[in-house]
C-alpha cells in the first residue's frame, strides 16, 4: 500500500494527514524483480546440489513410500496410493459391524442391522409381538 499526503485545510482539520492508497502490481512488475531473481538463484542451487546418485535414491524412496498399508487389524491390504486407500476404507471399513464384521454399503443399513441382529431391546420387542415398522 502506498500513501498520499492530503492538505488538512480541505477537511477542516487544519493539519496535513496521510491516507493509504491500495496499489496493484502485476506479476512481472519491477517491484517483484529482486525477489524473482533471488528465487531463481535458490532454485538453481538446489537443483545443482544433487548428484545423480542422490537423485536416484530420492526416486527409490518415493516409490517405496507410495505403498499404503491399511491400519485396520486383520485387514492387511496394501494399496498403491492414498486415493486407493480412501476407496478401500470407505468400501470395507466405514460401515462394518463391530460384532459380526459384516460390511454394509451405508451407515443407515449398518444401524438397522445392529438394531435387528444385536440389540436385545429390539429382539425383546419382536418376541412380544410389537411391529417394527
Amino acid at each position: 500500500m502506498g500513501s498520499v499526503l492530503l492538505d488538512g485545510e480541505q477537511s477542516g482539520l487544519g493539519f496535513p494527514y496521510w491516507i493509504a492508497v491500495r496499489r496493484r502490481f502485476g506479476y512481472d512488475d519491477p517491484f517483484f524483480s529482486a525477489g524473482n531473481v533471488e528465487r531463481e538463484i535458490l532454485a538453481k542451487q538446489v537443483a545443482l546440489d544433487l548428484t545423480e546418485d542422490e537423485k536416484h535414491e530420492l526416486q527409490n524412496i518415493e516409490d517405496i513410500e507410495r505403498i499404503v498399508h491399511c491400519p485396520i487389524v486383520g485387514c492387511g491390504a496394501r494399496l498403491s496410493c492414498l486415493d486407493a486407500f480412501e476407496d478401500h476404507y470407505n468400501a470395507r471399513h466405514m460401515s462394518a459391524c463391530a460384532t459380526c464384521s459384516r460390511v454394509y454399503p451405508t451407515s443407515r443399513l449398518l444401524s438397522i442391522h445392529v438394531s435387528e441382529a444385536h440389540d436385545s431391546f429390539f429382539q425383546a420387542k419382536v418376541a412380544r409381538g410389537f411391529s417394527m415398522l
